[in-house]
């Protein structure tokens, strides 16, 4: 990285307490940490009907529900936490 680029880079952040111009860009970027109390309730809901279900059917069954994906890794998480 060029010491201009970064200089510049930190002016910005001195000055607007952005990191990116537009935040929107990156507000749909990575895995939900927890899960809303209406997707816990699917998962509880379809686990309770299939207690082997693997996770990657789960996922499926909770977006087609919820209209939300959920990573597999949270849905682990979760039902380990949780049920």
């Amino acid at each position: 990285i060029l010491k201009s680029s970064l200089n510049t880079w930190a002016q910005l952040l001195r000055t607007t307490d952005l990191v990116t111009h537009n935040k929107l860009i990156y507000a749909n970027m990575g895995r939900t940490y927890q899960t809303s109390d209406e997707q816990l309730t699917v998962m509880k809901d379809i686990v309770t009907n299939n207690p082997s279900i693997f996770l990657d059917k789960l996922q499926i069954k909770m977006e087609n529900v919820t209209g939300e994906r959920v990573a597999k890794s949270t849905i682990w998480w979760e039902k380990h936490k949780h049920l």
